[in-house]
């Protein structure tokens, strides 16, 4: 395929998902700030296809479940949850989750995935933002900022 054919087929695809984003962004109901910032994260790391399949109520009741959970673990100083999402959203039932909530490390979800492959465990879903925080002097989540060098970064794991 001819490289100009390629960049017209990724820059429409990029142009769908920013769309698929800004619907789902609209529809979100929190005037929180920092809820935003983390649901573009978490968007911009889900694929086209999940964006553009699920219904769009179901993907901001997903995002308000991660950032509820975002915010606990990360006053923890971090996080781990496995569970079985019973009556949570749809395209859930008969899945396990798998969330993390920790200060970044290299090769974590490296990790992860070598274990769940050792296994014989199938990842449906993997979602991994990573976010720079800010927080106020009482450990609460204050800010999610732009990522910047020698900063103190979380990172989300979701797996399905």
């Amino acid at each position: 395929m001819e490289p100009s054919k390629v960049k017209s087929l990724v820059e429409s695809a990029e142009k769908k998902k920013v769309k698929a984003i800004g619907m789902i962004m609209s529809q979100l109901s929190s005037e929180k700030a920092v809820m935003r910032k983390f649901s573009a994260l978490f968007l911009g790391s889900m694929s086209i296809r999940t964006l553009q399949s699920l219904a769009k109520s179901e993907i901001v009741k997903f995002l308000q479940d991660r950032f509820d959970y975002f915010e606990k673990a990360i006053e923890k100083g971090g996080d781990f949850r496995a569970f079985n999402p019973l009556g949570s959203q749809s395209w859930l039932e008969k899945k396990q989750i798998i969330e993390m909530v920790n200060p970044d490390a290299p090769h974590l979800l490296i990790t992860l995935e070598g274990l769940f492959k050792k296994y014989n465990l199938k990842i449906t879903r993997k979602l991994h933002p990573i976010m720079l925080t800010k927080m106020d002097s009482k450990g609460k989540l204050e800010d999610i900022l732009p990522l910047a060098p020698h900063q103190r970064l979380y990172s989300y794991i979701y797996l399905e």
